[in-house]
């Protein structure tokens, strides 16, 4: 699977690293991965490092998976301007912020960690 998750418990948070080509199962299976890890540590807070990102799922599949994130998650999404996958992973915020999820992305990740520590 693409994808690292850790917890910072300093900071709070979970830490999701994507990386490579990345699946709608990939997804699905990191968002049950992500609830299992937040119940265990009380965590809601999500920092989405896809700056190793090299293939997303498609469009239809981004709009899909939103349906299937939890809303309980403040979830900051990091990505470089020139990754491939830049036009993808700003679709999912889109979609996340039209359906009520607290979701921003960014090109700083400082920015993103301060993001998610702000109330």
């Amino acid at each position: 699977m693409p994808n690292d998750i850790s917890v910072d418990a300093d900071l709070g948070i979970i830490e999701v690293r994507s990386y490579g080509d990345l699946s709608k199962v990939d997804v699905l299976e990191t968002i049950a991965r992500v609830a299992q890890t937040s119940a265990q540590n009380g965590i809601d807070k999500i920092l989405a490092d896809t700056s190793g990102l090299l293939n997303a799922p498609d469009f239809v599949d981004l709009f899909d998976i939103s349906a299937n994130f939890p809303r309980k998650y403040k979830h900051a999404l990091f990505m470089r301007r020139t990754q491939p996958t830049a036009e993808s992973v700003a679709f999912f915020e889109t979609v996340g912020r039209n359906r009520g999820h607290r979701v921003r992305l960014f090109t700083d990740r400082e920015a993103a960690l301060q993001w998610l520590q702000d109330p």
